[in-house]
């Protein structure tokens, strides 16, 4: 896990290729990219001829499946097995991430792999993603006893700039229909492009 500006641009990449991957399952999709402001509440719109708009919210996680360096040291760290879900601004004592966002839907990219490797080494990793219905995901966590943590990363006053629901992968594969889960994708050969 790197810095959050780190971070975001991974973000802002995993976002192009979604809107790739998108595009090669339905041609006739007219996707739109977030206008370049600050929290605009979603990342990618997708339009059909009809007329029916469907808007994402695109997120990268390289430690939920796959061991990780801490940021706050040079320690290698177990995969969490946790999705990371946003929900509020500490600092500002606002709701935001889920809590604000305008998606549809809820793309969850993570790095799966077993030893740590360098995202340059596609060949020794996958690369799963969780497509959730926003709205049940966000009543799933709402109404679980999850634990919340708050992060501290790149906060130089020390406080916390994000806070968020830890909740485990297996609640979102064990109960599809609570979690709003819709599809799980293989998206390797998505991230693998960028490293030819």
């Amino acid at each position: 896990m790197g810095s959050v500006n780190e971070d975001m641009k991974w973000g802002a990449v995993v976002e192009q290729q979604w809107a790739a991957w998108l595009k090669c399952k339905n041609p006739l999709f007219e996707i739109t990219h977030a206008p370049k402001r600050k929290f605009p509440g979603w990342d990618l719109m997708t339009k059909v001829p009809a007329g029916r708009c469907r808007y994402y919210e695109v997120k990268w996680d390289a430690t939920a499946q796959s061991p990780w360096k801490s940021h706050r040291g040079n320690n290698t760290l177990k995969a969490t097995g946790n999705i990371y879900i946003e929900y509020e601004n500490p600092r500002q004592g606002k709701p935001s991430g889920i809590a604000t966002s305008q998606a549809h839907y809820w793309v969850y990219c993570m790095l799966q792999a077993y030893d740590l490797v360098p995202l340059e080494e596609v060949e020794s990793y996958r690369v799963q993603t969780f497509v959730l219905d926003k709205d049940k995901l966000y009543e799933m966590c709402k109404g679980g006893k999850y634990r919340v943590v708050e992060t501290l990363r790149d906060a130089p006053s020390g406080k916390a700039n994000a806070k968020g629901w830890l909740v485990p992968i297996s609640d979102i594969i064990n109960n599809p229909k609570v979690s709003g889960l819709r599809m799980k994708v293989d998206f390797t050969d998505y991230i693998r492009t960028l490293f030819l």
